[in-house]
Protein backbone atom coordinates (compact mmCIF):
# COMPACT_ATOMS: atom_id res chain seq x y z
CA UNK A 1 0.00 0.00 0.00
CA UNK A 2 0.94 3.64 -0.33
CA UNK A 3 0.58 5.13 3.16
CA UNK A 4 0.97 8.89 3.55
CA UNK A 5 1.31 10.59 6.93
CA UNK A 6 0.63 14.31 7.40
CA UNK A 7 2.55 16.15 10.12
CA UNK A 8 4.74 19.23 10.56
CA UNK A 9 8.41 18.56 9.85
CA UNK A 10 10.00 19.36 13.21
CA UNK A 11 12.98 17.17 14.20
CA UNK A 12 13.80 17.62 17.91
CA UNK A 13 10.99 20.15 18.18
CA UNK A 14 7.77 18.15 18.39
CA UNK A 15 6.79 14.87 20.00
CA UNK A 16 4.04 14.55 17.42
CA UNK A 17 6.57 14.71 14.61
CA UNK A 18 8.85 12.17 16.30
CA UNK A 19 5.92 9.76 16.68
CA UNK A 20 4.82 10.29 13.06
CA UNK A 21 8.39 9.65 11.88
CA UNK A 22 8.56 6.38 13.79
CA UNK A 23 5.20 5.33 12.34
CA UNK A 24 6.46 5.96 8.78
CA UNK A 25 9.54 3.90 9.63
CA UNK A 26 7.35 1.06 10.93
CA UNK A 27 5.26 1.17 7.74
CA UNK A 28 8.40 0.93 5.60
CA UNK A 29 9.59 -2.08 7.61
CA UNK A 30 6.23 -3.73 6.90
CA UNK A 31 6.87 -3.37 3.19
CA UNK A 32 4.59 -0.40 2.48
CA UNK A 33 5.46 2.62 0.40
CA UNK A 34 5.23 5.09 3.26
CA UNK A 35 5.87 8.83 3.24
CA UNK A 36 5.46 12.05 5.20
CA UNK A 37 3.93 15.27 3.89
CA UNK A 38 5.19 18.36 5.72
CA UNK A 39 2.09 20.31 6.77
CA UNK A 40 4.18 23.22 8.04
CA UNK A 41 4.53 24.79 11.47
CA UNK A 42 2.49 27.84 12.44
CA UNK A 43 4.35 30.40 14.58
CA UNK A 44 2.46 31.76 17.56
CA UNK A 45 2.36 35.25 16.02
CA UNK A 46 0.97 34.16 12.65
CA UNK A 47 -1.89 32.24 11.06
CA UNK A 48 0.26 31.16 8.12
CA UNK A 49 2.37 27.99 8.25
CA UNK A 50 6.07 28.01 7.52
CA UNK A 51 7.81 25.12 5.80
CA UNK A 52 11.30 23.71 6.13
CA UNK A 53 13.57 24.24 3.14
CA UNK A 54 14.93 20.97 1.74
CA UNK A 55 13.75 18.91 4.72
CA UNK A 56 15.94 15.92 5.56
CA UNK A 57 15.95 13.66 8.59
CA UNK A 58 18.21 10.61 8.58
CA UNK A 59 18.69 10.15 12.32
CA UNK A 60 19.24 6.59 13.47
CA UNK A 61 20.07 5.50 9.94
CA UNK A 62 16.52 5.94 8.64
CA UNK A 63 16.15 8.55 5.91
CA UNK A 64 12.56 9.76 6.21
CA UNK A 65 10.87 9.84 2.79
CA UNK A 66 9.14 13.23 2.36
CA UNK A 67 6.79 14.03 -0.52
CA UNK A 68 4.54 16.90 -1.59
CA UNK A 69 0.77 17.13 -1.38
CA UNK A 70 0.60 16.53 -5.13
CA UNK A 71 2.60 13.31 -4.83
CA UNK A 72 0.28 12.13 -2.05
CA UNK A 73 -2.94 12.24 -4.05
CA UNK A 74 -2.80 8.57 -5.05
CA UNK A 75 -2.39 7.35 -1.46
CA UNK A 76 -4.22 4.18 -0.45
CA UNK A 77 -4.46 5.41 3.16
CA UNK A 78 -3.93 8.86 4.61
CA UNK A 79 -2.86 9.18 8.26
CA UNK A 80 -3.62 12.58 9.77
CA UNK A 81 -1.47 13.71 12.68
CA UNK A 82 -2.63 17.31 12.15
CA UNK A 83 -5.05 18.81 9.69
CA UNK A 84 -4.40 19.26 5.99
CA UNK A 85 -6.17 21.81 3.75
CA UNK A 86 -9.85 20.98 3.26
CA UNK A 87 -9.75 21.79 -0.46
CA UNK A 88 -6.93 19.30 -0.86
CA UNK A 89 -8.63 16.55 1.15
CA UNK A 90 -11.62 16.52 -1.19
CA UNK A 91 -9.32 15.93 -4.17
CA UNK A 92 -8.41 12.46 -2.85
CA UNK A 93 -10.61 9.46 -2.15
CA UNK A 94 -8.26 7.69 0.22
CA UNK A 95 -9.68 6.75 3.64
CA UNK A 96 -8.44 8.80 6.58
CA UNK A 97 -7.07 7.49 9.87
CA UNK A 98 -6.68 10.16 12.55
CA UNK A 99 -4.03 9.87 15.25
CA UNK A 100 -5.08 11.24 18.64
CA UNK A 101 -1.72 12.54 19.84
CA UNK A 102 -3.08 14.98 22.41
CA UNK A 103 -4.20 14.06 25.89
CA UNK A 104 -7.97 14.55 26.23
CA UNK A 105 -7.62 16.86 29.23
CA UNK A 106 -5.04 19.02 27.48
CA UNK A 107 -7.31 19.34 24.42
CA UNK A 108 -10.29 20.14 26.64
CA UNK A 109 -8.43 22.67 28.83
CA UNK A 110 -6.90 24.43 25.84
CA UNK A 111 -10.33 25.12 24.39
CA UNK A 112 -11.85 25.89 27.78
CA UNK A 113 -9.17 28.44 28.66
CA UNK A 114 -8.54 29.87 25.19
CA UNK A 115 -11.86 29.85 23.35
CA UNK A 116 -10.28 30.84 20.03
CA UNK A 117 -8.23 27.64 20.05
CA UNK A 118 -10.55 24.87 18.92
CA UNK A 119 -9.04 21.55 19.85
CA UNK A 120 -11.52 19.33 21.66
CA UNK A 121 -14.56 20.32 19.56
CA UNK A 122 -12.39 20.22 16.42
CA UNK A 123 -11.72 16.53 17.03
CA UNK A 124 -15.40 15.95 17.75
CA UNK A 125 -16.20 17.45 14.37
CA UNK A 126 -13.55 15.37 12.59
CA UNK A 127 -15.02 12.22 14.14
CA UNK A 128 -18.25 12.90 12.21
CA UNK A 129 -16.54 12.97 8.83
CA UNK A 130 -17.42 9.89 6.72
CA UNK A 131 -13.88 10.02 5.27
CA UNK A 132 -12.41 9.51 8.74
CA UNK A 133 -12.67 5.76 9.21
CA UNK A 134 -10.79 5.40 12.49
CA UNK A 135 -9.42 7.65 15.22
CA UNK A 136 -6.50 6.08 17.05
CA UNK A 137 -5.34 6.69 20.60
CA UNK A 138 -2.05 5.16 21.73
CA UNK A 139 -2.99 5.09 25.42
CA UNK A 140 -5.61 2.79 26.93
CA UNK A 141 -6.03 5.26 29.79
CA UNK A 142 -7.52 7.80 27.37
CA UNK A 143 -10.28 5.63 25.92
CA UNK A 144 -13.01 6.57 28.46
CA UNK A 145 -12.42 10.28 27.81
CA UNK A 146 -12.48 10.10 24.02
CA UNK A 147 -15.72 8.11 24.12
CA UNK A 148 -17.62 11.34 24.79
CA UNK A 149 -16.86 12.70 21.32
CA UNK A 150 -15.80 9.73 19.16
CA UNK A 151 -18.23 6.96 18.10
CA UNK A 152 -17.28 3.47 19.35
CA UNK A 153 -16.99 2.10 15.80
CA UNK A 154 -14.31 4.70 15.06
CA UNK A 155 -12.34 4.84 18.31
CA UNK A 156 -9.38 2.43 18.31
CA UNK A 157 -6.62 1.98 20.89
CA UNK A 158 -3.19 0.78 19.77
CA UNK A 159 -1.19 0.85 22.99
CA UNK A 160 1.75 1.55 23.21
CA UNK A 161 3.13 3.94 20.56
CA UNK A 162 6.23 2.96 18.55
CA UNK A 163 9.80 3.97 19.38
CA UNK A 164 12.71 3.58 16.97
CA UNK A 165 14.82 1.05 18.85
CA UNK A 166 17.72 1.47 16.41
CA UNK A 167 18.08 5.05 17.63
CA UNK A 168 16.85 4.75 21.20
CA UNK A 169 18.99 1.95 22.60
CA UNK A 170 21.48 1.37 25.42
CA UNK A 171 24.53 1.28 23.18
CA UNK A 172 25.86 4.49 21.70
CA UNK A 173 27.27 7.91 22.44
CA UNK A 174 26.60 9.37 25.88
CA UNK A 175 26.19 13.03 26.68
CA UNK A 176 28.96 14.19 29.02
CA UNK A 177 27.71 15.98 32.13
CA UNK A 178 30.29 18.58 33.05
CA UNK A 179 31.96 19.46 36.33
CA UNK A 180 29.71 20.43 39.22
CA UNK A 181 26.59 19.40 37.30
CA UNK A 182 27.33 15.70 37.61
CA UNK A 183 26.07 13.83 40.65
CA UNK A 184 26.10 10.37 42.16
CA UNK A 185 22.47 10.11 41.04
CA UNK A 186 21.60 12.01 37.86
CA UNK A 187 17.86 12.51 37.51
CA UNK A 188 16.35 13.83 34.26
CA UNK A 189 13.11 15.84 34.00
CA UNK A 190 12.34 16.60 30.35
CA UNK A 191 8.58 16.68 29.72
CA UNK A 192 7.00 19.33 27.53
CA UNK A 193 4.60 21.68 29.27
CA UNK A 194 0.91 21.55 28.42
CA UNK A 195 -2.34 22.98 29.72
CA UNK A 196 -2.99 19.92 31.88
CA UNK A 197 0.46 19.41 33.40
CA UNK A 198 3.96 20.82 33.70
CA UNK A 199 7.00 19.82 35.75
CA UNK A 200 6.79 22.22 38.70
CA UNK A 201 5.44 19.72 41.22
CA UNK A 202 7.63 16.80 40.19
CA UNK A 203 10.68 19.10 40.33
CA UNK A 204 9.77 20.12 43.87
CA UNK A 205 9.58 16.47 44.88
CA UNK A 206 13.01 15.81 43.37
CA UNK A 207 14.49 18.73 45.29
CA UNK A 208 12.98 17.39 48.50
CA UNK A 209 14.49 13.97 47.74
CA UNK A 210 17.96 15.56 47.54
CA UNK A 211 17.69 16.16 51.30
CA UNK A 212 17.38 12.40 51.85
CA UNK A 213 19.51 10.85 49.09
CA UNK A 214 23.09 12.06 48.94
CA UNK A 215 24.49 13.10 45.56
CA UNK A 216 21.29 13.84 43.63
CA UNK A 217 21.59 16.19 40.66
CA UNK A 218 18.41 17.21 38.84
CA UNK A 219 18.78 17.95 35.14
CA UNK A 220 15.99 19.96 33.52
CA UNK A 221 15.45 19.80 29.76
CA UNK A 222 12.74 21.20 27.45
CA UNK A 223 12.50 24.24 29.71
CA UNK A 224 10.74 27.38 28.46
CA UNK A 225 12.47 30.00 30.55
CA UNK A 226 11.87 33.70 30.01
CA UNK A 227 14.93 35.86 29.44
CA UNK A 228 16.07 37.70 32.53
CA UNK A 229 15.12 41.37 32.53
CA UNK A 230 14.26 44.10 34.97
CA UNK A 231 10.58 43.67 34.24
CA UNK A 232 10.39 39.87 34.08
CA UNK A 233 11.65 37.40 36.65
CA UNK A 234 10.83 33.85 35.66
CA UNK A 235 9.52 31.99 38.73
CA UNK A 236 11.47 28.92 37.62
CA UNK A 237 14.68 30.76 38.47
CA UNK A 238 13.53 30.88 42.07
CA UNK A 239 13.16 27.08 42.02
CA UNK A 240 16.58 26.64 40.41
CA UNK A 241 18.15 28.96 42.99
CA UNK A 242 16.66 26.86 45.80
CA UNK A 243 17.93 23.63 44.23
CA UNK A 244 21.36 25.19 43.72
CA UNK A 245 21.59 26.19 47.39
CA UNK A 246 20.94 22.57 48.30
CA UNK A 247 23.59 21.39 45.84
CA UNK A 248 20.99 19.52 43.80
CA UNK A 249 20.74 21.54 40.59
CA UNK A 250 22.30 20.08 37.47
CA UNK A 251 21.98 21.10 33.83
CA UNK A 252 19.24 23.39 32.54
CA UNK A 253 18.39 23.34 28.83
CA UNK A 254 15.53 23.98 26.46
CA UNK A 255 14.78 21.54 23.65
CA UNK A 256 17.86 19.78 22.34
CA UNK A 257 18.68 17.23 19.67
CA UNK A 258 20.07 13.73 20.22
CA UNK A 259 17.98 13.02 23.30
CA UNK A 260 19.15 9.41 23.20
CA UNK A 261 22.60 10.67 24.26
CA UNK A 262 21.04 12.57 27.16
CA UNK A 263 19.10 9.54 28.41
CA UNK A 264 22.22 7.35 28.40
CA UNK A 265 24.01 9.79 30.69
CA UNK A 266 21.28 9.61 33.35
CA UNK A 267 20.47 7.18 36.13
CA UNK A 268 16.75 7.93 36.43
CA UNK A 269 14.06 9.71 34.42
CA UNK A 270 11.34 11.38 36.46
CA UNK A 271 7.99 12.25 34.89
CA UNK A 272 4.56 13.35 36.15
CA UNK A 273 2.88 11.18 33.49
CA UNK A 274 1.57 7.65 33.91
CA UNK A 275 1.11 6.94 30.20
CA UNK A 276 3.80 6.00 27.70
CA UNK A 277 4.78 9.47 26.56
CA UNK A 278 7.78 9.88 24.27
CA UNK A 279 9.94 10.60 27.32
CA UNK A 280 8.87 7.37 29.02
CA UNK A 281 9.27 5.14 25.97
CA UNK A 282 12.52 6.67 24.76
CA UNK A 283 14.11 6.45 28.21
CA UNK A 284 13.11 2.80 28.68
CA UNK A 285 14.47 1.91 25.23
CA UNK A 286 17.77 3.53 26.27
CA UNK A 287 17.84 1.31 29.35
CA UNK A 288 16.96 4.00 31.89
CA UNK A 289 14.38 3.30 34.64
CA UNK A 290 11.51 5.77 34.89
CA UNK A 291 9.58 7.01 37.90
CA UNK A 292 6.06 7.75 36.69
CA UNK A 293 2.82 9.05 38.04
CA UNK A 294 0.61 6.51 39.81
CA UNK A 295 -0.51 4.02 38.69
CA UNK A 296 1.38 3.10 35.53
CA UNK A 297 1.89 -0.06 33.51
CA UNK A 298 5.33 1.21 32.48
CA UNK A 299 7.03 1.37 35.85
CA UNK A 300 6.95 -0.28 39.23
CA UNK A 301 8.29 2.96 40.74
CA UNK A 302 5.26 5.18 41.11
CA UNK A 303 4.63 8.51 42.76
CA UNK A 304 1.84 11.00 43.19
CA UNK A 305 3.43 13.93 41.30
CA UNK A 306 1.68 16.63 43.31
CA UNK A 307 2.73 15.01 46.60
CA UNK A 308 6.41 15.84 47.18
CA UNK A 309 6.85 13.18 49.89
CA UNK A 310 5.48 10.54 47.52
CA UNK A 311 8.14 11.56 44.98
CA UNK A 312 10.80 11.34 47.69
CA UNK A 313 9.78 7.77 48.57
CA UNK A 314 9.83 6.70 44.90
CA UNK A 315 13.34 8.11 44.42
CA UNK A 316 14.58 6.48 47.64
CA UNK A 317 13.14 3.13 46.52
CA UNK A 318 14.61 3.24 43.02
CA UNK A 319 18.06 4.47 44.03
CA UNK A 320 18.10 1.68 46.63
CA UNK A 321 17.31 -0.93 43.97
CA UNK A 322 19.91 0.51 41.61
CA UNK A 323 22.48 0.32 44.38
CA UNK A 324 21.62 -3.21 45.51
CA UNK A 325 20.09 -4.94 42.48
CA UNK A 326 20.91 -3.10 39.26
CA UNK A 327 20.67 -6.32 37.26
CA UNK A 328 17.07 -6.75 38.32
CA UNK A 329 16.25 -3.17 37.39
CA UNK A 330 17.90 -3.61 33.99
CA UNK A 331 15.90 -6.76 33.23
CA UNK A 332 12.64 -5.06 34.18
CA UNK A 333 13.41 -2.01 32.02
CA UNK A 334 14.35 -4.23 29.04
CA UNK A 335 11.08 -6.15 29.35
CA UNK A 336 9.11 -2.90 29.14
CA UNK A 337 11.27 -1.45 26.36
CA UNK A 338 10.65 -4.43 24.08
CA UNK A 339 6.95 -3.54 23.92
CA UNK A 340 7.68 -0.34 21.96
CA UNK A 341 9.29 -2.01 18.94
CA UNK A 342 8.58 -0.72 15.44
CA UNK A 343 7.78 -4.27 14.29
CA UNK A 344 5.08 -4.65 16.94
CA UNK A 345 3.49 -1.34 15.97
CA UNK A 346 3.76 -2.19 12.28
CA UNK A 347 1.76 -5.40 12.72
CA UNK A 348 -0.95 -3.69 14.75
CA UNK A 349 -1.41 -0.68 12.46
CA UNK A 350 -1.21 -2.89 9.36
CA UNK A 351 -4.34 -4.73 10.45
CA UNK A 352 -6.08 -1.36 10.67
CA UNK A 353 -4.90 -0.33 7.20
CA UNK A 354 -6.32 -3.54 5.76
CA UNK A 355 -9.63 -2.94 7.52
CA UNK A 356 -10.16 0.62 6.28
CA UNK A 357 -9.07 -0.15 2.72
Amino acid sequence: MKIVHFAPFAPNGSGMYEAARDMVHADVLMGHRAYLVDTGSTPSDSIFPTFAENPKDDRGGFNLPIISYEEAQDADVMVGHVSMPDDWIVSSRAPLIWMLHGRPLDCFRTEQNYTIKKSYSWLAQRAKWPRVKKMVTMWQEHVPYWQAIIPPNKLICLDPPPMDETRFCKEGIKHVIQGKDIGDWNILIADSWREDVDTYEIMTGAIEASKHVKGIRIHNYAMKIKQDSIAVVDPWNLIFDYATKLGAQGEIYGRVGNMEQIYRSMDIVLTPHRIATRIVGEALCCGIPVITGSPSQWSRWWCIPEDAISVVHAIINLTGELRNSKGGVDRYVKQKADMFSLASWGRRINALYNEVV
